[in-house]
């Protein structure tokens, strides 16, 4: 579970992104009123920061993986 790991680094929120097993928001990034968001489709782990639209931004990525 990414839960586990990245919670020890920042304060986590679960939030639903579509394609994502798992998917979280932190506060973090180079600004301190920066979010990231954390997330898996269940085999590849990303982390999006600094993106205007951080959620929408790993929703698309998530798309992009390949499905076996």
């Amino acid at each position: 579970m990414i839960q586990d790991e990245w919670s020890a680094r920042s304060p986590l929120t679960a939030i639903t992104i579509p394609g994502a097993e798992e998917a979280f928001r932190a506060q973090a990034g180079l600004r301190p009123e920066s979010t990231s968001v954390i997330a898996t489709d269940g085999t590849n782990v990303l982390q999006v920061m600094e993106a205007p639209d951080p959620e929408s931004a790993a929703g698309q990525i998530i798309a992009a993986f390949p499905r076996d």
